[in-house]
């Protein structure tokens, strides 16, 4: 890896099913913004992006959660520099702790989500992820 070489991330796109209805869980970013993100990290030593992201929500939101599939990857600039961040799709499965309050984990259906998210790639991977949430829903061998 170069030093002009995006850093790698995993991220988690937790889901879970309220009233028949999938949700998503944001959380608010370490930057002055606060804005409403997705929970993502970097990999550590012999860690895949998969296992990234489910140690991220737990660290995060508290969330622990079921690897269920890749949804896609984004590049972008972060605060130290360029990042390459596969998220992953995880259906939550319990609450084990509070994980960084200062986050403020909250669900949100997706339409309500892809309204609060500020980035259109971020949007537009939530939507892939919605989509993957209705197939789960409608086949239960998955």
């Amino acid at each position: 890896m170069t030093a002009n070489s995006p850093v790698p991330e995993g991220g988690a796109i937790a889901t879970r099913v309220r009233d028949g209805r999938p949700e998503v869980l944001l959380v608010r970013a370490n930057t002055p913004k606060r804005e409403w993100v997705l929970p993502k990290g970097h990999l550590e030593t012999g860690e895949t992006a998969a296992d990234a992201a489910v140690r991220e929500l737990m660290e995060e939101a508290g969330i622990e959660g079921e690897l269920l599939e890749f949804v896609d990857a984004l590049e972008f600039i972060g605060r130290e520099g360029p990042l390459h961040v596969q998220y992953f799709l995880i259906r939550a499965r319990r609450t084990s702790s509070d994980g960084e309050p200062h986050r403020e984990p909250t669900w949100f259906d997706f339409d309500q989500a892809m309204k609060v998210v500020l980035y259109e790639d971020a949007r537009r991977l939530l939507a892939k992820a919605r989509d993957l949430c209705v197939q789960y829903l409608a086949s239960p061998d998955r």
